[in-house]
């Protein structure tokens, strides 16, 4: 049994697609009004929502508590290094403990599963959704420089 980890588990790279898709949707969601609105991508809503959950469930690991769902823990402490770099990445962003951390990640949720149910804006906080958007494009950037990366790595020189 290999004790390695394979390229790719544990960086952003596997969620930039996922990323890209949401923050796309949630910047559409931003601008236009209810009448307009595109019907959700509710395949990319439901992995975005795995994300975030993973992220939670990676907390609950280093609480030493069971996750609420049955996951392997690679998955959820993965989930959480790469969140915990997302967060690092962005200005104004200062979560110095786990519980603030586990809090923003529950209000993301929270809202990422109200804006396919077409609730009215006034009772999803716009700053709330903007910081969303902006964590998945994050997300996103780091996930097309850790694919960049693993591309530019395995290229060889010519002589």
């Amino acid at each position: 049994m290999s004790l390695t980890m394979s390229r790719g588990l544990a960086d952003a790279s596997r969620w930039a697609g996922v990323a890209s898709a949401t923050s796309d949707y949630i910047e559409q969601w931003l601008v236009s009004n209810k009448d307009s609105r595109p019907a959700p991508p509710r395949g990319i809503f439901n992995a975005a929502e795995r994300f975030l959950n993973r992220v939670l469930e990676g907390i609950a690991l280093e609480h030493r508590q069971a996750a609420q769902t049955p996951v392997p823990t690679m998955a959820g402490i993965s989930n959480l290094t790469i969140a915990v770099d997302v967060f690092a990445a962005m200005p104004g962003t200062q979560l110095h403990k786990l519980e603030d951390l586990e809090k923003t990640v529950q209000s993301y949720l929270e809202c990422l599963r109200a804006i396919p149910k077409n609730k009215p804006r006034k009772t999803i906080s716009p700053e709330r959704v903007e910081s969303l958007r902006d964590f998945f494009r994050e997300l996103q950037r780091q996930g097309n420089v850790a694919h960049h990366a693993a591309i530019t790595e395995s290229e060889f020189p010519l002589p």
